[in-house]
């Protein structure tokens, strides 16, 4: 069980998620490009190494919510979680609480044939303080073969002793976050900070 008590403040967005001048790179699946106009400095073994374990964290994530194992989902995070969407921030204290709150949240989506959900990292800065945001694009697959676009969100990410990486914030960018019914309040809810 993570325990820090750090949060980050969100970025100013302009409809589609805007990449801050400290990001290191934008990266088109099909092409493995870089993309126009992006920052890329001279790559060197730790920014390499750490951009893997970031992709590898989106993944796991991802399968972790495809496959409903969501008590090793709510171990990725610190706590308290932060989960902001539209102007709201929802506080986790407990990993019980997030797992009801993503719980009912995946069975909306499960009940609406999503049977699968990838990520890919669109961006990620390059980190200070052992902290990196990384902005991951989802795609959630359906019953029938197809997919839909399962929206970008900033992820505010923690170095942890060993390498490994923990979530610390969740901002929903271009969708609503899990929240959870009127009938089970799991998290405090607080204005987001402007």
């Amino acid at each position: 069980m993570h325990e820090c008590h750090s949060l980050f403040r969100s970025l100013p967005q302009n409809g589609r998620p805007g990449f801050p001048s400290s990001c290191l790179f934008l990266i088109s699946p099909a092409e493995g490009q870089i993309g126009p106009g992006v920052y890329r400095p001279a790559p060197h073994r730790g920014w390499r190494v750490l951009s893997l374990r970031v992709s590898a964290f989106l993944d796991r994530m991802a399968s972790l919510l495809s496959e409903g194992d969501l008590e090793a989902f709510a171990r990725l995070h610190r706590y308290p979680a932060a989960y902001e969407a539209q102007g709201t921030m929802r506080i986790y204290l407990r990993p019980e609480d997030l797992i009801r709150t993503v719980g009912e949240w995946r069975r909306r989506q499960w009940a609406h044939g999503v049977r699968a959900i990838t990520a890919r990292v669109a961006a990620q800065d390059l980190g200070r303080a052992g902290r990196i945001r990384v902005w991951a694009e989802w795609t959630h697959h359906l019953a029938d073969g197809t997919t839909t676009d399962g929206g970008t969100d900033l992820l505010y990410l923690s170095r942890c002793p060993g390498g490994c990486l923990a979530i610390e914030m969740i901002d929903f960018l271009s969708q609503s976050a899990p929240a959870e019914t009127p009938e089970q309040p799991d998290a405090e809810a607080l204005p987001a900070a402007g």
